[in-house]
């Protein structure tokens, strides 16, 4: 979502909010006035509630500085605070359904939810200063604010996170079938609720992987180490960061996969079916690496070449008939 400046909301101009409560004070109340970028985005942007419950307290303060004139200040500063309080609610809310990956129980819960589309990929900032790319056809969430003592995140599907180090305050990735743990790191976590194996690479520092599995089995990981997590167990190998990243730099990144979990890569980015005639074409192997610049056409091309496969193209559905 784009973040816009003070003067460029049209209800913030003082022309607008005539004979109840000018601009600069609105900008007093809000925050730093030097910080305009982020004023709206950071202080307005899904915190209803808090703002509401600041103007309510700010204005019994006032009441009760006012002495012998409690009803009349009182009574203006509601009125005064009323107009930044429908402002707040209306923009808030505003854009809060304009951006499509949220949903309405968030808001009273103080949560994120960001959804990536078909063949899309989103960079995210967290409120600790990390950073995050969610992949295609994924799910995160998160609070709008993390707790003092800990940082946890909810993931379907893959991301890249570059974790800000904080010593006390360990940050936590929570999937269907895992958690993983870190202090300081970079790390990549595809876990997609309908793959069969998940992965958790580790491109800087250390992470401990968990499995939510009866089995509870863990393992800690080293830079340039891979965890797949298959029916509750662990197998680890090396990888490069090129292969790990490679989603993230454009690229379908094949290390001798099956065919099924080749095609599930594809499908995310061009919103394809996908169905077989024969059930063993499934476990056919492929390596290497295509542009995901390419046409759907041609990426399957690239794959009938080997001589494995072919491939029947019908609008989005895709028959693999051998």
């Amino acid at each position: 979502m784009e973040t816009y400046g003070i003067d460029s909301l049209p209800l913030y101009h003082e022309d607008k909010l005539s004979g109840y409560i000018s601009r600069s004070e609105l900008l007093e109340f809000l925050g730093d006035e030097n910080d305009e970028e982020n004023v709206y985005f950071h202080k307005l942007n899904f915190n209803i509630g808090t703002a509401l419950h600041i103007i309510r307290e700010e204005a019994y303060t006032e009441e009760s500085i006012g002495d012998n004139k409690k009803g009349p200040v009182f009574s203006v500063l509601l009125r005064r605070f009323a107009a930044a309080a429908i402002v707040i609610l209306t923009m808030g809310l505003g854009w809060f359904f304009l951006d499509s990956s949220n949903n309405f129980a968030d808001l009273f819960n103080n949560v994120k939810t960001i959804t990536t589309k078909v063949g899309e990929i989103k960079e995210i900032n967290l409120p600790d200063g990390s950073k995050l790319w969610l992949n295609a056809e994924s799910t995160l969430k998160y609070p709008l604010e993390f707790s003092k003592n800990q940082r946890v995140i909810e993931l379907d599907g893959e991301a890249y996170i570059e974790v800000k180090r904080d010593e006390t305050s360990p940050f936590t990735v929570k999937s269907k079938t895992q958690l993983i743990h870190v202090l300081g790191t970079s790390f990549n976590v595809n876990s997609y609720e309908n793959d069969l194996v998940n992965t958790s690479t580790v491109l800087e520092g250390n992470v401990k992987v968990l499995s939510i599995s009866e089995s509870k089995r863990e393992v800690l990981l080293h830079a340039n180490q891979e965890a797949m997590l298959e029916n509750g167990k662990f197998r680890i190998a090396k990888i490069s960061t090129e292969d790990a990243l490679a989603w993230k730099n454009g690229e379908f990144s094949f290390r001798n996969e099956e065919l099924e979990s080749v095609m599930r890569k594809i499908s995310r980015w061009y919103g394809i079916e996908v169905s077989y005639e024969h059930q063993s074409s499934k476990k056919l192997r492929f390596g290497g690496r295509i542009s995901k610049s390419f046409k759907l056409h041609e990426v399957l091309k690239m794959l009938e070449l080997t001589g494995d496969v072919r491939f029947v193209v019908n609008e989005n559905n895709v028959t693999i008939t051998k």
